[in-house]
């Protein structure tokens, strides 16, 4: 069998990359010269493992903050606890909480995306009700681009969070 494939080219770092239009497919090398690379599932991440001071400080905000964003189903873990998303398949993206007094936070910021303004607004809400601190926002950001709308803000642990719509309609 026979497979036709459309490749979009394009740079990451200075490495040529072909992308195949079949979903799912990367292809690195140029033009002729391309070598498949593997298949990827529409999933870009499978889990983030987050560092919190106290889960007993920052356990309610995460419990009214991850289900609002997509990550309803909690478990605890040998390790703390997770949050995973509710998607058919047996192994979901989910969020572990683990506990570290000596954790320190720092400038990395997570993002989740939103799919709209009123989304970002909903959300905003929730996190004002769980105790969210340094809420900047929700407003629209013109530095970023013409359509980002993002709430930004902190957990009672100190680490900073971000939702955003990249494609407002401002």
């Amino acid at each position: 069998m026979e497979l036709a494939l459309t490749f979009l080219s394009f740079e990451v770092s200075g490495l040529p990359f072909l992308s195949a239009s079949e979903p799912g497919i990367m292809v690195l090398g140029r033009d002729e010269g391309a070598v498949r690379v593997g298949t990827m599932q529409r999933r870009l991440f499978d889990h983030i493992d987050l560092r919190v001071r106290s889960l007993a400080e920052s356990g309610p905000f995460y419990a009214a903050f991850l289900p609002a964003i997509g990550f309803p189903d909690f478990c605890e873990t040998s390790i703390g606890v997770a949050y995973d998303a509710r998607r058919a398949h047996p192994k979901p993206e989910f969020i572990g909480l683990i506990e570290d007094p000596e954790h320190r936070p720092n400038a990395t910021r997570l993002a989740f995306w939103a799919e709209s303004v009123e989304e970002v607004d909903r959300i905003a809400r929730v996190v004002v009700a769980a105790g969210g601190r340094n809420i900047e926002g929700p407003m629209a950001c013109p530095e970023y681009s013409t359509t980002y709308y993002g709430l930004f803000f902190e957990d009672p642990c100190g680490n900073r969070l971000e939702v955003c719509c990249r494609t407002a309609k401002l």
